[in-house]
């Protein structure tokens, strides 16, 4: 969203938004092609991936991924590393890819994007129980 100016997972509730997130697959992400280097592209279909294997381990290797490519004559974003403007632009991308991927590193550790089972049948209080054992 902070990249693009776009809502991927835009929807009227919060219900809709977690359905999109938990049926979303990178290649939804290559409508942003033109607006951003193949690079970094590449980088953000990575952070999202599905797949745990297929991501970045943690925020801290994505981060090393992001420093590793900065000693290149261009970083991932395509602008070249002498380039202070460049490198702000770059950098702020950066924060904005990695709290995307903290939010949802977050989410799917605390279960948010799993699917619950079906509810148990709920059991009677016991002095409900004895209301319903009277009755009979």
């Amino acid at each position: 969203e902070v990249l693009t100016g776009e809502r991927l997972f835009d929807g009227d509730s919060y219900a809709v938004c977690l359905n999109k997130i938990s049926h979303f697959a990178p290649e939804m992400l290559d409508r942003f092609a033109e607006s951003m280097s193949p690079r970094t592209l590449s980088f953000l279909k990575r952070l999202m991936m599905p797949q745990e294997e297929h991501r970045f381990e943690s925020a801290a290797t994505a981060l090393q991924f992001i420093r590793r490519r900065r000693h290149a004559t261009t970083n991932m974003f395509g602008v070249q590393t002498g380039s202070r403007v460049g490198s702000a632009r770059s950098y702020g991308k950066i924060v904005a890819a990695l709290l995307v991927v903290g939010a949802l590193l977050v989410a799917l550790n605390q279960g948010w994007l799993s699917r619950s089972p079906a509810p148990e049948k709920p059991t009677p209080l016991m002095n409900e129980q004895r209301s319903i054992d009277s009755l009979k």
